[in-house]
């Protein structure tokens, strides 16, 4: 900063005319580009600035923002400097790093500033960089007196931004008044515009919630009323889903728009409607006015299915009560009181069964009602409600799951207690042949629940698996097949591939479960479909002392599998190899 900086700061005429007279620089700048000629300015000291200008000071500098003096002068609202600099040459057009021109600063200033940089030429259609005019920032902000400026000189209302808005558009977005509005359309705003997403004036219009006297004021200017926008809505799907859009809706369909259109989703303004928490004003208008109460979306979903989605009871009851079908199916086979069932609304679940839902009613995956409640604990009374009223205890979905498969699977064990109290078959086989017995010790879930309830503890599934079978490939499941052994369960029964459960626990290398089997009585010698017994599994580990012990057990270290192996010529471990190593085998 310079001594005549300095100077010009702190107001001192008599020593900036000193400086001047000395040869000082009148147009050095500071490290933010400012010069004299700026501060002066910021002071409003005019009797300065004058001095300045009368030794050659740069009227149209930029400093580091890209401002110059006619900009800084406006922002900080120095109307007799502004006009000074304007008489003395002032760029009006010249635009600072985000682009803003000295009009687009005036905004917010009052209507003077606006009408001396229109009336000296400043250009009205230069954009910042958000693609706005000053005429856009002025309606944005609602500053009529600045609006009605602009259009006295002729600006054009209809001029867009870069998100294709016009003047229109942004009042409407921005809840301008009536007034505004108005001041708009009578100089020639063209009502039929969308901006870049495709949105007409009517939707924004809408979705603001504007007055109704202005959505009356845009009709009588033409708005077309069946305008829809890029999602193929009309303005009815959009103040069908406010509650506070109410006249609104009562306007549009008061002027004609069709109450059963459909959006590209295919839903209607009754579909809309019942995601609104309005009650039922808005559905009690549509449907007056010939709305269809069991039309279907896209996904072939009805109202009613929104409602129930969307946990809308009080709307649900209203539906139901007039005349909505509660038994219609959407495109995955669901009624609403699948989705009842599904969410855990118990009292639109009840309120459906009441007016004749059918409870067994199918999905496309063979889904009740009563299969979706068995998801989770939490609905453990919609289980209730289902069941007493009908619903099969032991219907199959696709994959030929029970309920009680449900329940067992997702860990839901009030609700298993509760199916087994209630009669669920508990040896019912699903697809893959596994009862729910199966997946309990899988899962570590309820055995002795199904058990001591007369589950068949040695069925078997497709692969002739049993439950102990599964219980032995799992190392942490020793208390199930302590539990199974002792209620009776086959230790030697075989699935498919020939294979005990010994031979499963000891594929896996679990040895405290061989241990437990072997102790239990389980067959150590058996074969499987390979001829392998459980030494030839356990030779390939590196376990020494579960070799041992089931040398010491009676393993025969000279069975032979099919392709005439004996264990010791599986081993890879020395010290295995030692233990397996039969007599007439030489060193």
């Amino acid at each position: 900063m310079t001594a005549l900086h300095l100077a010009v700061q702190n107001n001192c005429k008599e020593t900036v005319e000193l400086l001047l007279s000395h040869g000082a620089n009148v147009n050095a700048q500071n490290s933010e580009l400012e010069t004299p000629l700026c501060i002066a300015v910021e002071n409003n000291n005019k009797i300065i600035l004058e001095d300045l200008l009368a030794h050659g000071a740069f009227v149209n500098t930029k400093y580091i923002d890209g401002s110059t003096a006619l900009h800084v002068a406006i922002q900080n609202n120095r109307s007799e400097i502004s006009k000074f600099l304007i008489t003395h040459g002032a760029n009006l057009d010249i635009k600072d790093v985000d682009e803003n021109t000295a009009l687009h600063y005036a905004i917010g200033k009052g209507e003077e500033i606006v009408e001396l940089l229109i009336s000296h030429g400043a250009k009205t259609n230069l954009t910042n960089k958000s693609g706005k005019t000053a005429f856009h920032l002025a309606v944005e902000h609602r500053y009529e007196p600045e609006i009605k400026c602009f259009i006295s000189h002729g600006i054009n209302v209809n001029f867009k931004d870069k998100h294709g808005r016009t003047a229109l558009l942004i009042a409407l977005e921005n809840n301008s008044s009536k007034e505004i509005i108005e001041l708009l359309l009578s100089h020639r705003a063209q009502v039929n515009v969308q901006d870049e997403n495709g949105n007409p004036a009517l939707h924004i219009a809408v979705k603001k919630a504007i007055d109704k006297e202005i959505l009356e004021l845009l009709i009588s200017h033409g708005i077309d009323i069946n305008s829809k926008d890029s999602d193929n809505k009309t303005a009815l799907h959009i103040s069908s889903m406010h509650k506070e859009c109410y006249d609104l809706t009562e306007l549009l369909i008061s002027h004609g728009l069709d109450v059963n259109l459909k959006d590209k989703y295919g839903q209607s303004p009754l579909h809309y409607a019942v995601k609104c928490a309005d009650g039922n004003r808005t559905i009690e208008l549509l449907l007056k006015n010939g709305a269809d109460i069991n039309m279907k979306d896209r996904d072939e979903k009805t109202p009613l299915h929104i409602a129930s989605y969307f946990y809308r009871s009080e709307v649900l009851e209203y539906l139901v009560v007039n005349g909505a079908d509660v038994n219609i199916k959407d495109i995955s086979g669901k009624t609403a009181l699948h989705y009842a069932a599904l969410y855990g609304n118990a009292t639109n679940s009840k309120f459906l069964i009441a007016h004749s839902a059918d409870v067994n009613a199918k999905d496309n995956e063979n889904n009740t009602p009563l299969h979706f409640s068995c998801e989770n604990n939490y609905k453990n009374n919609m289980c209730e409600l289902l069941i007493s009223n009908g619903s099969d205890i032991n219907s199959k979905d696709i994959n030929g799951r029970t309920p009680l498969h449900i329940a067992i699977i997702n860990h839901c064990n009030e609700i298993a207690k509760l199916l087994v109290s209630r009669g669920a078959d508990l040896n019912i086989k699903e697809n893959s042949g596994k009862t729910p017995l199966h997946y309990s010790v899988e899962l570590d879930n309820k055995v002795k629940l199904l058990t001591s309830h007369g589950a068949d503890i040695n069925a078997n599934d497709n692969s002739d698996k049993t439950a102990l079978h599964i219980a032995s490939q799992n190392q942490d499941r020793i208390d199930i097949m302590e539990f199974l052994i002792s209620h009776g369960a086959d230790i030697n029964a075989k699935d498919i591939r020939g294979k005990t459960p010994l031979h499963m626990a000891a594929e896996n290398c679990f040895c405290d479960a061989i241990e437990k089997l072997i102790l239990s009585g389980a067959d150590i010698n058996a074969k499987d479909e390979n001829g392998k017994t459980i030494l030839h599994y356990i030779a390939e580990s590196s376990i020494t002392w579960i070799v041992e012990f089931l040398v010491s057990h009676g393993a025969d270290i000279n069975a032979k599998d099919n392709e005439n192996k004996i264990p010791y010529e599986i081993a890879t471990f020395n010290e295995v190899k030692k233990v397996l190593k039969p007599s007439n085998i030489k060193t």
